[in-house]
């Protein structure tokens, strides 16, 4: 029988790679649920991410929020370096020197219009409801900053 793992268990700054590793080292069929336990002032409803570890090591990459804002075109808000930003994600994936990166055009919280951000310095992601219709005006598919590409418009 599964056994369930809450947000607590798991911190919500490991990256995508120490999360897998996670589940790796532990024993195979284990179910993981992560919630996050609060709500936001403006209204959203807090993210819930599952992800199954099943024998095969299949995950489903359908529930990273990050991975689902990009194929929803949904915009983003969190923190980085103690900066609120709200973006619009372009692309996610494995830097070159094996960092999580995110790709997105920024709409608040920083000059620079289409930053990489490290995804192990984001604290209090939100999914919004906010969609946007099309990439910003640089955006290229296939980062060339990225190894490995998990998500991309």
């Amino acid at each position: 029988m599964p056994v369930a793992i809450a947000a607590s268990d798991i911190p919500a700054a490991f990256s995508r790679r120490r999360r897998d590793w996670l589940m790796d080292e532990c024993d195979d069929g284990i179910e993981w649920t992560a919630m996050r336990p609060h709500k936001w002032d403006d209204g959203n409803l807090p993210l819930q991410v599952e992800v199954e570890a099943s024998k095969q090591g299949i995950r489903s990459a359908a529930m990273n929020p990050i991975d689902r804002a990009i194929r929803e075109k949904r915009r983003l808000r969190f923190i980085y370096h103690d900066v609120v930003r709200l973006v619009e994600p372009q692309c996610h994936g494995i830097g070159h020197r094996g960092t999580e990166l995110l790709r997105a055009f920024q709409l608040e919280g920083g000059a620079q219009p289409e930053p990489l951000f490290d995804v192990s310095k984001i604290s209090d992601l939100q999914l919004l409801d906010e969609h946007f219709e099309e990439p910003g005006p640089n955006y290229t598919r296939d980062d060339s900053a990225m190894r490995e590409i998990f998500a991309q418009l």
